[in-house]
């Protein structure tokens, strides 16, 4: 059951990031090219902005997941009605705070960009992204939260797609029109909250039990003040780089740097699938407090997400500055070409995603009051050092600064989680991350000096891609088997049972 509900999640999340990703291609050339960057900047930056302000969510969603799994795993309905009920009353509550500061936001972010757009459109395109967020607190958080404890993820990512999908397609319609841009995201927002009826009608079919009228659990919310700070520490760390570079050197470099964190997201956003995956399997084991299962369960999630990052970033380290210059092509109001931001990324990339399954024990285990100082430090590390190099180095010395701050992160975490959580040692996890390592290297070295590269064309970027990624697959892949064969033999017994299991099911 586990399984399955984990590759259910893993497979619509995988397809919800992959069309993500495609329209997070698509969309800011188009709109660079028909409404030029600053209008582009204006909007991603903009978003960073409300990402802020989202942070009056106070952790609600972390914190009733952590407390759902045992309920739900014990099909206790009084118990996960009432904690259902708290959830629900303390997202309008922190919705009602988040739109009054919209419309603060509405009439103060036109003064950062009063000599680039004019302030009409900077007051009503902050008003028109805001809508998203609003329909996220009064709409849509308390389904989403009960759906992914439960290990259906796969429904709310499903659902999203849909949305997705109709979005790319309206949106590409509007901009090739050459519609007012604060039209075109008002049409985003509104097929947004579409969401809304789909969950709802969903969760009514499946769950006729689940309620939101039971007497209020607000004990159970009790580490969403602790969840609040790692909430602000990711922020500072994934958002404030556009802030500071919006402040310090324009809306230019902002679109910028948006192309290449555009890259950088992708990649992000395509893994992450594994912890949004597997996050409520590891929650269901640890509600069973079953020790033994959770460190056999969790090596493999290790080893098999490290050997993928490892895989991953290989092929980005190849591809990243072909893939930047073909997208820009033709756009000369700014310099895109900058391959040091691209060896930036890569380097970041590779060390948020080392994060990924101590974050994800961390979510499932509810230890957010245990490692917030360290995520604390991460974030001041990371804010501290990005204002000083900003003025030197500009968009670089924000990436130092951020790059330097996950170095800081890992270390401390894999101490917290593997070491004082999971297995009582660190030995493992680095056995692990070093080795992919080590065959990362030698794979992109081997690449770099017997693979020639002429990409002209994105049908070449194409062909060059796939050619690419089966090679530094196959080679990583065999360095892995030499290594870990026992690994190798668990997961495939553990498919084998699935297709038996799904045979059965349907004989």
């Amino acid at each position: 059951m586990r399984a399955k509900s984990a590759i259910n999640n893993l497979v619509a999340a995988l397809l919800l990031s992959l069309v993500t990703a495609i329209s997070g291609l698509i969309l800011p050339r188009l709109f660079i090219l028909t409404y030029g960057s600053e209008v582009n900047g204006l909007i991603s930056s903009i978003k960073q902005f409300l990402v802020y302000l989202s942070l009056v969510e106070a952790g609600i969603g972390y914190a009733s997941m952590a407390m759902l799994y045992l309920p739900i795993r014990e099909k206790n309905y009084k118990s996960i009605n009432s904690i259902l009920s708290a959830t629900r009353i303390q997202y309008i509550k922190s919705g009602r705070l988040f739109m009054g500061l919209v419309l603060i936001l509405a009439f103060i972010y036109p003064f950062f960009v009063f000599n680039q757009i004019s302030w009409t459109l900077a007051f009503l395109m902050v008003l028109v992204l805001g809508i998203s967020g609003v329909s996220e607190f009064f709409l849509i958080g308390n389904y989403r939260v009960f759906l992914t404890a439960s290990q259906k993820g796969y429904v709310v990512s499903y659902i999203q797609l849909g949305g997705l999908f109709l979005n790319l397609f309206v949106t590409i319609i509007l901009v090739l029109a050459e519609v007012n841009p604060v039209v075109v995201q008002l049409v985003a927002s509104a097929v947004y909250v579409l969401r809304f009826v789909f969950l709802k009608l969903y969760l009514n079919k499946k769950y006729p039990l689940a309620s939101y009228d039971e007497e209020p659990n607000y004990k159970a919310l009790d580490k969403r003040w602790d969840v609040l700070i790692h909430q602000i520490v990711n922020l500072v760390l994934v958002n404030t780089p556009i802030v500071i570079i919006t402040v310090f050197s324009g809306l230019k470099d902002v679109s910028v740097f948006i192309i290449y964190l555009l890259v950088h997201n992708m990649i992000i956003m395509l893994l992450s699938v594994f912890m949004n995956g597997f996050q409520a399997v590891f929650g269901d084991i640890i509600s069973e407090k079953n020790k033994a299962l959770l460190k056999k369960n969790f090596h493999l999630y290790e080893w098999t997400f490290f050997t993928l990052v490892s895989i991953t970033y290989v092929i980005t380290a190849l591809l990243y500055m072909p893939f930047i210059s073909l997208y820009t092509s033709g756009i000369t109001d700014a310099n895109y070409i900058q391959p040091q931001l691209a060896i930036l990324f890569v380097f970041i990339g590779i060390l948020h995603n080392l994060r990924v399954p101590s974050m994800s024990i961390m979510n499932s285990a509810g230890l957010f009051k245990e490692t917030k100082v360290a995520a604390i430090t991460e974030a001041v590390i990371s804010l501290i050092l990005s204002l000083t190099l900003v003025q030197y180095w500009g968009i670089v010395g924000v990436l130092v600064g951020w790059l330097a701050a996950y170095m800081f992160r890992i270390v401390i975490l894999v101490k917290q989680i593997s070491k004082d959580y999971v297995y009582g040692s660190v030995f493992p996890t680095i056995k692990v991350i070093l080795m992919n390592g080590v065959f990362g290297l030698i794979t992109y070295f081997i690449c770099k000096n017997f693979i020639y590269l002429d990409i002209n064309s994105f049908f070449e970027f194409l062909v060059n891609g796939v050619l690419i990624s089966i090679i530094v697959s196959i080679l990583i892949i065999f360095f892995n088997f030499i290594v870990y064969k026992r690994e190798f033999l668990s997961i495939k017994d553990i498919l084998i049972n699935l297709l038996r299991k799904k045979q059965n099911k349907s004989i």
